[in-house]
């Protein structure tokens, strides 16, 4: 279970950092410099530590799929970046086909995380609470879970899905 909370960290800590904390300053920095690139990357890189920090130690791979993730993150946006100098008005196919590559190096993380467990500062702190705040008890990691994935889809269909409205529209409307 532990492995399927972080896998869902992982895609909410995308979804944040490409749907929230790129602004349109960011998305068209990324375009002519490259140290927009690395502070987009950098947040990406901030957002994984923050929010996995509970299953952060020196006894898993979780450090290591962090760093790799944000280098193929890199990748995968300088990779767009350059289509889409190269080919006119294929934003959204870009887009698509990026959103489509982060998910699937995300997935294909489980292979170096499915035996992850909880950090043990993580596990004494989640126990304190749990003991002294009552409504906390019967949170579990299947809870958590299905919270994270409804707060990914929540800020993906307000932020990414607008942005897909938008530009399968933008063909049908007047120039």
């Amino acid at each position: 279970m532990d492995a399927k909370v972080v896998l869902s960290l992982l895609l909410l800590s995308h979804i944040v950092t490409d749907f929230m904390w790129q602004d349109n300053a960011i998305a068209e920095g990324k375009k002519i410099c490259f140290r927009t690139m690395l502070k987009h990357i950098k947040h990406y890189l901030v957002v994984n530590v923050v929010l996995l920090s509970a299953y952060l130690n020196s006894d898993n791979n979780l450090w290591w799929v962090i760093i790799v993730l944000s280098l193929a993150h890199l990748a995968i946006d300088k990779c767009k970046v350059e289509y889409e100098k190269k080919k006119k008005n294929k934003g959204f196919e870009s887009f698509l086909v990026d959103q489509i590559a982060h998910f699937i190096l995300i997935g294909a993380c489980y292979l170096f995380i499915k035996d992850i467990h909880i950090n043990p500062l993580a596990d004494t702190i989640g126990s304190f609470i749990g003991s002294n705040y009552p409504i906390f008890v019967h949170l579990t990691k299947q809870n958590a879970f299905i919270g994270i994935v409804i707060m990914a889809g929540y800020i993906f269909n307000f932020k990414g899905a607008t942005y897909i409205t938008k530009k399968v529209l933008v063909k049908y409307l007047p120039s």
